[in-house]
């Protein structure tokens, strides 16, 4: 994983070419829409190297009702034969029925609320998406004041 450089990070911002009048009518038609390159294109490539370079994902799976997050670290730290298993388990539970999740996280909105990993970009992303300037792009597509 490779240390993030706030720095030379560019703001975080919508792409300036936005149709918002287009993004409204398909709103508004379909109750929900898909806003391909949202952000400018400086942006999407740092949130992109973020995912992908920086954020320290983890494994969240689930064993009935009870749920656990394994670092990413840990899952490597296990013997193969032992990550055989699990994932074997895992696969056997979902082919016999019962509910089951396998999936990589990063929390975003708990590691923010403490203080953790503030240096990644993906926390002025999540600051963006809470700004006023988003949510009134939010608004005015959506007409929910």
């Amino acid at each position: 994983m490779s240390a993030p450089n706030p720095s030379s990070d560019p703001v975080v911002e919508l792409d300036a070419r936005l149709d918002f009048a287009l993004i409204r009518r398909l709103f508004a038609e379909r109750g929900r829409v898909h806003i391909p390159g949202i952000f400018s294109q400086n942006c999407a490539e740092r949130i992109y190297r973020c995912l992908v370079e920086e954020t320290p994902w983890q494994l969240h799976m689930n064993d009935g009702f009870r749920h656990f997050d394994r670092a990413d670290e840990q899952m490597r730290l296990l013997p193969e034969p032992t990550r055989v298993l699990l994932l074997d388990t895992v696969y056997k539970n979902a082919a016999s029925g019962q509910f089951q999740c396998i999936y990589n996280s990063f929390p975003v909105y708990d590691a923010y609320h403490a203080g953790r990993r503030l240096d990644l970009y993906l926390m002025r992303v999540y600051e963006f998406l809470n700004s006023p300037p988003f949510l009134e792009f939010a608004r005015t597509i959506t007409g929910i004041p």
